[in-house]
């Protein structure tokens, strides 16, 4: 794999293809990355050490011609299930440690490392289709409910896992257990979009 063909790995993964967004994330000049596309010219040492810091990836790999086995693999972040304080409540809290993820698999599914977040499936309302333990792959950044898909949010301080669909005046959400009943998200409390669960072992 040459330069330029990692380089373009990079943009596809990192920024969905988008060559002006993935300069501004390493801080370079657009011109430059769509210089070095091209070819043959590379950049500057101190240019790769940017674009490997702000990608998250090895220098040797962005050097050298070989790619190395983890060479794909891009680090995200995780989202956790944890107890909120004094409440004793289930709320999704956002880890320091990220995750590496293969980047030829968000390519797949069209979507950005920025977008991307690791969770682990917690309980077995989501069964047959998510067990419990089961690492998710979820789109972050969305802003709206997609009838029948599963959704990641939160109504108050619990978090939940689970399809949304919109009725009239209100939102039901229902598992894929049928031991589990479908209700409405109560309108009482404050309701957060998280994203949506885009794969658990498969494609969602």
């Amino acid at each position: 794999m040459s330069f330029k063909d990692r380089l373009q790995h990079l943009i596809n993964v990192r920024a969905n293809g988008n060559v002006a967004a993935f300069a501004r994330s390493c801080g370079i000049e657009e011109a430059s990355v769509r210089q070095w596309l091209k070819g043959p010219s590379k950049p500057s040492l101190d240019k790769i050490k940017a674009i490997a810091i702000a990608c998250d990836v090895s220098l040797d790999w962005l050097v050298l011609d070989q790619q190395p086995a983890d060479a794909d693999m891009i680090r995200v972040p995780k989202l956790a299930f944890t107890a909120s304080a004094g409440s004793g409540s289930v709320v999704l809290s956002e880890l320091p440690e990220r995750v590496p993820v293969s980047g030829a698999l968000l390519q797949r599914l069209g979507l950005s490392a920025e977008n991307a977040r690791l969770l682990d499936a917690s309980g077995d309302s989501m069964m047959p289709t998510i067990a419990d333990g089961d690492p998710l792959i979820v789109e972050v950044g969305v802003d709206r409910v997609i009838d029948g898909r599963i959704h990641v949010f939160t109504v108050g301080d619990e978090a939940y896992v689970k399809r949304l669909r919109r009725a009239p005046g209100q939102l039901i959400m229902s598992s894929d257990n049928p031991d589990w009943p479908t209700e409405p998200v109560p309108a009482a409390e404050p309701f957060r979009l998280i994203g949506y669960v885009r794969w658990v072992g498969r494609a969602l």
